[in-house]
């Protein structure tokens, strides 16, 4: 299998840089491991801003762009969503399956697709836009998904009219 956190972290100019960083709040939400791709990346670039428009989220001080603060602000806006009576696809939101916040795009997230009878380094990825109204199923680790959004492999509604051919670079949050 082809290591995507390590071609991420070339293309983006930060395969040298080493954040270091603590995973348990992020952990302790999750309530398992978080992807070992995903901690690669995020060991390379912090939480950050990709391309100055893709922002990925790790352990941060701040809030803000805090990986366990975005997952539990996430899982809030669902139940809201659900008492609220707002059409939610079921399959989604089952026993044993659950949609896990990691990125966004403008109002548009990235969830890994967690699933209890998988290991988290098989979990695909949800895209959901800000209207939520389109789930796109991608079955693909989370930085294999951020990679090809970014090259412009992955082509979504979403994402049109974003500079694709743009320098690639990180912008880390907190430096």
């Amino acid at each position: 299998m082809e290591n995507f956190a390590d071609r991420l972290a070339a293309l983006l100019g930060v395969a040298q840089d080493v954040v270091p960083l603590s995973w348990e709040s992020a952990e302790e939400v999750i309530g398992r491991p978080v992807p070992s791709d995903y901690i690669d990346l995020i060991s390379h670039t912090g939480s950050a801003s990709l391309d100055d428009w893709l922002t990925v989220f790790g352990p941060n001080p701040s809030s803000d762009v805090d990986l366990a603060s975005l997952i539990e602000e996430r899982e809030s806006a669902w139940d809201y969503f659900r008492e609220h009576g707002i059409q939610l696809p079921g399959r989604f939101f089952v026993e044993g399956r659950r949609l896990i916040a990691f990125a966004v795009v403008e109002s548009t997230y990235f969830y890994w697709d967690s699933r209890d009878d998988l290991d988290p380094d098989a979990w695909g990825v949800v895209i959901v836009d800000g209207e939520l109204d389109n789930w796109f199923e991608i079955a693909m680790p989370a930085t294999e998904c951020l990679y090809k959004v970014l090259v412009g492999e992955i082509e979504l509604p979403p994402f049109e009219g974003l500079p694709l051919d743009a320098d690639h670079s990180a912008g880390r949050f907190g430096r």
